[in-house]
């Protein structure tokens, strides 16, 4: 599903509390940049990792004063985007609309399908808007991108992570991750 007339994130969110995209032909779907685009289905492996993942992020957020996000809408203002990234860490506040970029520490997308929208179309989008950090778990390569230093629309400094190599978020470094010990949880790649 994509759409052919820009939409706002205001228009999207009543067509969301409409219904507009529920149903018996519901879809998963995101705003980029006022474009309504559909989200991939998750296979297995995507599943699985999401659940492992899931574990090391809620007590590392916690641990850290933050809140977590899981596939859940951060608003981009200025770019008319709502994007539903796997996980986002969150200043731990109330929010009376889903919370902001400028709300936002730490964003990870799981990726084996959407690889190169991951690191395209969202890395722009959360480089520009000013998102400090963006992980992608490349389920294929089995690594870990690491990408910091927004500039403009890219991010300056972007490194992959893999076995042994461990990785910590920025705002808490003792919050460790190991990919290999991450990968080896998961199903076999077929």
């Amino acid at each position: 599903m994509s759409t052919s007339t820009y939409v706002t994130i205001e228009q999207y969110q009543k067509m969301a509390a409409e219904g507009v995209f529920s149903g018996d032909d519901k879809r998963r779907v995101e705003l980029i940049r006022g474009e309504i685009c559909e989200m991939s289905p998750m296979n297995l492996r995507h599943i699985m990792t999401i659940s492992a993942f899931n574990f090391w992020c809620v007590e590392m957020a916690k641990q850290a004063g933050f809140q977590l996000l899981v596939q859940c809408p951060i608003r981009i203002e200025g770019l008319d985007s709502e994007p539903e990234p796997d996980f986002a860490w969150i200043h731990g506040q109330e929010y009376a609309k889903a919370p902001a970029a400028a709300d936002t520490v730490l964003v990870i997308e799981v990726a084996d399908t959407t690889l190169s929208k991951d690191r395209g179309e969202k890395s722009t989008l959360y480089a520009e808007s000013g998102i400090q950090e963006y992980w992608i778990v490349n389920l294929q390569a089995e690594t870990i991108e690491v990408h910091r230093e927004p500039v403009g629309n890219a991010y300056r400094s972007v490194h992959s992570f893999a076995g042994d190599d461990a990785i910590a978020p920025l705002v808490a470094p003792d919050a460790r991750l190991v990919p290999g010990e991450l990968f080896a949880t998961l199903p076999r790649q077929e």
